[in-house]
């Protein structure tokens, strides 16, 4: 579902939302999970968010790209690469 962006005198446009999946290696316990999840959701505070711990995954729905999350992850100590 698009979300809603107000632009300037109050027009809205849809944002189209992207599911990210991505591999964190170094996401090993829960202290990991919610410096990952943190991560995130400065960069999208609407991103809804799913970490496994056992799989070392993040599953993401965010209106950011891949590379922005990527980013943001790689900043927070957590560098990613994408799940097949």
């Amino acid at each position: 579902m698009p979300l809603l962006e107000a632009g300037p005198w109050f027009s809205c446009k849809p944002k189209e939302i992207a599911m990210i999946h991505l591999s964190i290696p170094k996401m090993a316990c829960g202290g990991c999970a919610s410096g990952v999840t943190k991560a995130i959701l400065a960069l999208d505070p609407d991103a809804r968010v799913d970490t496994s711990t056992e799989r070392r995954e993040v599953t993401v729905d965010t209106v950011s790209n891949q590379a922005q999350v990527q980013s943001a992850l790689a900043e927070a100590g957590y560098p990613s690469t994408p799940v097949a």
